[in-house]
């Protein structure tokens, strides 16, 4: 049985890296996008791409927490792995 946990978990820690991936993706999509933007893009009917925005902040926002959320499952799943390698880094 513990194989099939040790399974369970790395596929966990697969999907849960793969999401964050993809999040990551669309943050800085929009993040590069938002940036480029001009302060009164609304007034200018100015898009990125074609998108307006609006759409790019919440496009940026909403995945954005979303990243963080997963961020800390993330560490949660890998913080053995992560105090290890700090314990090596400091011997």
């Amino acid at each position: 049985m513990n194989g099939k946990n040790n399974l369970l978990i790395v596929k966990v820690k697969a999907v849960v890296s793969s999401i964050m991936l993809v999040l990551m993706v669309l943050v800085s999509f929009s993040g590069i996008a938002l940036l480029f933007a001009p302060k009164r893009a609304g007034q200018l009917n100015w898009t990125f791409l074609g998108i307006p925005k609006e759409t790019l902040l919440k496009m940026h926002n909403l995945p954005g927490v979303a990243l963080i959320v997963f961020f800390v499952i993330h560490f949660i799943l890998n913080l053995k792995l992560y105090i290890s390698e700090m314990k090596a880094l400091f011997k």
